[in-house]
């Protein structure tokens, strides 16, 4: 009875202080659609595309299989998890002096994954960029500069984090941009190239996944405002920290929290 009602109180406050007023979000909502689908009906006028070319599937509209692209389109799904889990710890850590430097990392992730996501879904570098006179390797550089700016910025939380994936994500990310810049012609470009890319991607989408978790299972944010919305108030003085499920994240997630608290 006393889990129930707490999970009781906890759903009532969260609804009553956070999701009382839909509104803004529907705003939201339908200027994004009619934003993406006022740009449809201008590339299509101006390019003289069919709209239908904008808006199906790449399979569909070339007719080609539908194994065509697999590993590309399964990249998709981790490009996008990893920028929306980023963005979403950041609104969720509250707007403190405290936590100024991990909310920055998160942002600052989530901004990173999402232009090398869009790159990536969209060939930006490889046809985009050279179509507007702009070479792929300084686009490269580009996103290469950007990274280091961010390792560099926010090397103390990365140290302090599980840095091996992250560093794995790195060396295949880079192996993979040496594949396509060398264009070896005795191997197979194509699966070293996208398989590299993977793991990378992989490591990337696993690295960012640990160090959100720990951030927010740790942090002591977190702990204060949940034992407010689910204790009795005469109970809030004597309840203690819940253990951690996970409790070989415990080592991991004590090197964060000394950074980010």
């Amino acid at each position: 009875m006393r889990r129930q009602g707490a999970t009781h109180s906890f759903v009532e406050g969260l609804v009553n202080g956070r999701v009382h007023n839909p509104y803004p979000m529907v705003s939201v909502i339908l200027s994004i659609s009619f934003v993406l689908l006022a740009l449809v009906v201008l590339v299509s006028v101006a390019m003289s595309i069919p709209p239908g070319d904008l808006t199906r599937d790449p399979t569909a509209v070339a007719g080609v299989r539908i194994y065509i692209g697999f590993l590309s389109q399964v990249g998709i799904f981790f490009w996008s998890t990893t920028a929306t889990l980023c963005l979403f710890v950041a609104l969720v850590i509250p707007g403190r002096a405290q936590t100024r430097r991990i909310r920055g990392f998160f942002v600052a992730a989530g901004a990173l994954t999402l232009m090398l996501g869009l790159d990536d879904v969209f060939l930006l570098h490889e046809h985009l960029f050279p179509f507007l006179g702009v070479n792929e390797l300084v686009v490269l550089g580009v996103y290469g500069l950007c990274t280091v700016a961010f390792l560099l910025y926010f090397h103390k939380i990365i140290l302090n984090s599980e840095f091996l994936l992250l560093t794995m994500a790195l060396v295949f990310f880079g192996a993979s941009v040496v594949i396509d810049v060398l264009d070896i012609e005795w191997i197979d470009p194509y699966l070293l190239e996208d398989g590299a890319k993977l793991i990378g991607l992989v490591s990337w989408t696993g690295y960012f996944f640990r160090t959100a978790l720990a951030a927010v299972q740790l942090h002591p944010w977190r702990q204060a405002s949940v034992l407010r919305a689910t204790a009795p108030a005469q109970e809030r003085l004597h309840m203690h920290p819940v253990p951690h499920a996970h409790s070989g994240m415990h080592q991991t997630e004590r090197r964060v929290h000394s950074k980010i608290s």
